[in-house]
């Protein structure tokens, strides 16, 4: 797992159904066919999800039933009851569209619809039973939604408001294996972009369904091939991530550490099946579609998700008895800078976990993180360029402030926030090396027009110092 696949030009599955846009998320949806776990689709409206999925249906030659779950009832999945002809239980007479006899469900607009209608629907998308009775036809199962919004949402999504979208209920977003958040528009090639305003191509080509049902074949073998051989390091790679989802407050169930488990495996797989690439990139695919938290309003930023990941892959990669796990096994960034300082860890590594650390900040923490750490590193650690320049910049622009005009409109926030500061600065004993520190450096926030008061500063900087207090005294 830890070598880079070749790269093969392969031609794009999902292009040959007619499908633009979506070739970065191929790997993901051929392992969802290839192990037939239920799969979840978020996207905004007129993103294509039902006509990815109906044309997945089409292609595979799928006895297919499509229900609009906010329009739904239950009559409509089972057909009418009856009484058997000993009067002693029910029976059901099939219409045309009731679930009987599929191959593949499809479960549209899945977040609008009522409670009760979801608790009817979890035993169909877990364990391919209704009212008790198995769906033995049943391969695939599918849902889509738009995205649940928040009043804090300042995503890129949040331009549109689903009123009618709700937060999927926990367990059963937990169900989902796959929950697949669709690329934006907005991020895809302008000749991509121009193939969907156009309606191009809107067709399939000659034998793609075939090719799929190729593709799928030999992800399924691919995965037989190599599950046995990157499973110990998958699972290790899952289980350090928990403790790093823990501190994002994205906790996972038990249940979704086994699922990622098999989706990374599977994921894995299908890429090999194309062709295969760094399993480290197919990894991290399958971990951005393999948690369950935007099914439920609550999506990881990518920066911080991509992070853990890194420190997770690197943690996977370390042996049991290696002392360098307890640096990686740390979630906090900071206190990992601290590890690897006191347990003497190579320049490079330490270079990069201050550079992680530094980017994963806010600029109030950001600033005091840089302006206590340089001196302590300055002189006895080799860093990488980048790394030492990273910190000594805020350093020494701190350490050089100088006395500046600044143009503020009376009564704006600036203006505020700069009375607020001067009030703090005059009120202050500046004797000491550090209170100059801080004087300049809350001067220096206000110059880059950081939103922050003097009090949160203050426990910023002796936070930090008390974090960083250990380097201080390694020799």
């Amino acid at each position: 797992m830890t070598t880079t696949q070749p790269t093969t030009s392969t031609t794009s599955l999902l292009r040959e159904l007619g499908i633009v846009g979506y070739d970065s998320i191929e790997p993901v949806l051929v392992a969802a066919l290839a192990t037939e776990l239920p799969l979840l689709l978020i996207g905004p409206h007129g993103t294509a999800k039902s006509l990815l999925l109906n044309w997945l249906a089409q292609a595979l030659q799928l006895v297919h039933r499509h229900y609009n779950a906010a329009m739904i009832n239950f009559d409509d999945l089972i057909g009418f009851p009856f009484p058997n002809g000993a009067h002693t239980s029910l029976e059901y007479i099939p219409t045309r569209g009731s679930i009987w006899g599929a191959q593949s469900v499809f479960i549209d607009e899945i977040s609008r619809t009522r409670m009760d209608m979801q608790n009817r629907l979890f035993p169909i998308v877990h364990e391919k039973v209704i009212q008790g009775i198995p769906l033995p036809d049943l391969r695939y199962r599918w849902a889509a939604m738009n995205p649940p919004m928040r009043e804090d949402d300042a995503t890129e999504t949040a331009l549109w408001q689903y009123e009618g979208s709700q937060p999927l209920d926990v367990a059963l977003a937990d169900r989902f294996p796959f929950v697949v958040t669709l690329p934006n528009f907005r991020g895809f090639p302008a000749t991509d972009q121009l193939a969907v305003i156009r309606g191009l191509p809107e067709q399939e080509s000659p034998n793609s369904g075939a090719r799929l049902r190729q593709r799928i074949t030999a992800a399924t073998a691919a995965l037989r091939t190599i599950a046995a051989s990157i499973s110990a390091q998958v699972g290790a790679y899952v289980h350090a991530l928990f403790p790093f989802l823990d501190k994002m407050q994205r906790p996972i169930s038990p249940r979704r550490g086994r699922m990622l488990h098999d989706i990374i495996c599977a994921t894995i797989a299908a890429d090999m099946a194309s062709g295969g690439r760094d399993p480290k990139t197919m990894t991290f695919l399958a971990l951005t579609h393999g948690l369950p938290h935007p099914a439920y309003g609550q999506p990881i930023p990518a920066t911080e998700l991509l992070a853990a990941h890194q420190q997770a892959w690197k943690l996977a990669e370390i042996p049991a008895t290696d002392p360098r796990r307890v640096v990686f096994a740390e979630s906090d960034p900071v206190k990992r800078v601290v590890l690897a300082l006191e347990l003497g860890l190579n320049d490079l590594d330490t270079s990069t976990l201050i550079q992680d650390a530094y980017a994963g900040l806010s600029p109030v923490h950001r600033i005091c993180f840089s302006v206590q750490l340089h001196p302590l590193v300055a002189t006895s650690r080799n860093l990488t360029a980048i790394a030492f320049e990273t910190i000594a910049k805020d350093r020494m622009e701190v350490e050089n402030e100088s006395e500046r005009t600044h143009s503020v409109t009376t009564g704006s926030r600036r203006h505020a926030q700069w009375k607020t500061i001067a009030n703090w600065i005059s009120n202050r004993k500046q004797e000491t090396a550090e209170a100059h520190l801080l004087v300049n450096t809350a001067i220096v926030l206000f110059e880059r027009e950081v939103e922050f008061t003097p009090e949160q500063l203050e426990q910023c900087f002796r936070d930090m110092s008390t974090t960083l207090a250990p380097v201080e005294r390694t020799p």
